[in-house]
């Protein structure tokens, strides 16, 4: 489904017929890997979640593309590699900008606006670029859900 982020249609896909009862997933990409895009999970009890299982019921994907400039002051993280040596990662924030797109077509449907990805602390456990030490903050899943609200009520 996140192939949709990058204009590609899923043929089997439900069709958006209005917001009322759709299903919805959410990807996001990152500027050091801009067409590789990442579920962003919504909590279970929304009316639009579907599990990874349920795809066909899914009409609506909104995709986070991260706002190029947008990245923050990095704050130093420190944790343990695999090798149990201590290292520094760059962990950064930025913005994103959330589109919604019919899931079998590929068309837009509307905006969700600007998200921000914080990097207020350093998180638990941290994927980062071995050449950069950069990590970038992940869109924030409250704000993603606000916007998956205001769309599909």
């Amino acid at each position: 489904m996140s192939s949709v982020c990058d204009g590609s249609p899923i043929l089997n896909a439900a069709a958006y017929s209005g917001a009322s009862g759709a299903k919805a997933y959410t990807f996001s990409n990152a500027p050091d890997r801009p067409n590789n895009w990442s579920t962003r999970s919504v909590s279970s009890n929304k009316p639009y979640y579907a599990r990874s299982t349920e795809f066909t019921q899914v009409s609506v994907v909104g995709c986070l593309k991260f706002t190029e400039g947008s990245q923050g002051e990095p704050r130093e993280c420190e944790y343990k590699d695999s090798s149990d040596k201590q290292i520094k990662v760059k962990y950064i924030s930025g913005k994103y900008t959330l589109t919604f797109y019919a899931a079998k077509t590929g068309e837009k449907i509307g905006d969700g606006g600007t998200v921000n990805a914080p990097a207020n602390r350093c998180p638990s456990f941290i994927s980062y670029n071995r050449q950069t030490m950069e990590s970038y903050a992940a869109p924030d899943s409250g704000t993603i859900e606000s916007a998956l609200d205001k769309f599909l009520s």
